[in-house]
């Protein structure tokens, strides 16, 4: 965080995170691998009692390998494009 004034702040960050399970219970609902976010984000504080606030985040998953065997058969494959990008805009208002 950094303010670049007494009403505007600056955000930014990163996080790591291993992953949840492994290939053999890996499920294509959600291919989730390692996981890189990196994300911004400006809050402006437009009065006392109002904060506005937008923020982006990119978050690749990885692999995302699938190596499932069950009595419904095997499936396997990996994602080679398996990411996603969140925004988010927010209007705080304390009453």
């Amino acid at each position: 965080r950094y303010d670049v004034t007494c009403n505007l702040t600056l955000q930014a960050g990163v996080s790591y995170d291993s992953s949840p399970t492994n290939a053999a219970h890996r499920l294509p609902d959600l291919p989730m691998d390692q996981q890189i976010r990196a994300g911004t984000g400006i809050q402006y504080a437009a009065s006392k009692a109002i904060n506005i606030a937008l923020s982006y985040e990119y978050m690749n998953m990885g692999k995302g390998r699938i190596d499932n065997v069950s009595t419904n058969g095997t499936l396997k494959g990996s994602y080679w494009r398996n990411f996603s990008n969140f925004v988010q805009a927010s209007v705080n208002v304390a009453v």
